[in-house]
């Protein structure tokens, strides 16, 4: 007859639209998901447990965590997350490309927006090149992204070469019919099985496709 029915809920604790849903590598019944909240959370399918990975920010430079009270006036979006390993990974929010680790507390998770400059928010990503004995990211390991956010460029970066007031982009893509001034956000990113074609989605419901190489801002 067409009608879905659902197997079973869960209650993961956030307080607005969840964005993302990933099962978790090798620990069967667990789930991380990712809302507009602004929370990373884990969530155990059997015992219906939940605890938050990443919290939202204050906006001063004191850094700490934004009461939940007030989450309302400002909330901080996360947008997806994808996992390197078993415990750590990367994490889309209007901060930028921040790294998790399951193991630690909110306030012990790293501030610190990898994608650097003048970089902020980050609305998708999606991995291409880690380095096979990278468990997380520190400096000097080897890790290529795509990234986009609130314009429509896409961008690959080297994350070893990002530093507090740089970023090293490899190459940008974009439309030929959309440019970096349009104000049209990238909504996400998948690439292809082999690596070599990058899907890229825009909150216009566009679509588009783009070869990996050779370097070009032009849409296939």
């Amino acid at each position: 007859s067409g009608t879905v029915l659902p197997l079973a809920t869960l209650s993961t604790g956030h307080m607005n639209n969840i964005f993302h849903v990933t099962p978790l590598r090798g620990q069967p019944g667990k789930v991380a998901t990712c809302a507009m909240d602004g929370f990373l959370r884990l969530t155990d399918l059997e015992t219906g447990q939940s605890r938050a990975v990443v919290s939202p920010e204050r906006e001063d430079d004191m850094g700490g965590l934004l009461p939940v009270g007030l989450m309302s006036l400002r909330p901080a979006m996360c947008f997806s997350h994808h996992f390197l390993s078993r415990n750590t990974g990367l994490v889309c929010t209007e901060r930028g490309l921040r790294r998790f680790d399951l193991r630690l507390p909110p306030r012990e998770q790293s501030p610190r927006n990898l994608l650097g400059g003048s970089w902020r928010g980050c609305k998708a990503c999606a991995i291409w090149s880690v380095s096979k004995s990278t468990s997380s990211l520190e400096e000097g390991d080897s890790a290529y992204i795509f990234a986009g956010g609130a314009s429509s460029e896409v961008a690959l970066c080297d994350l070893r070469m990002t530093d507090d007031i740089s970023t090293k982009i490899v190459q940008k893509y974009c439309p030929r019919s959309l440019s970096a001034s349009d104000g049209v956000s990238v909504s996400g990113l998948d690439l292809s099985k082999d690596g070599q074609e990058l899907l890229v989605s825009y909150e216009s419901d566009q679509v588009y496709t783009f070869p990996v190489f050779p370097l070009s801002n032009s849409a296939a």
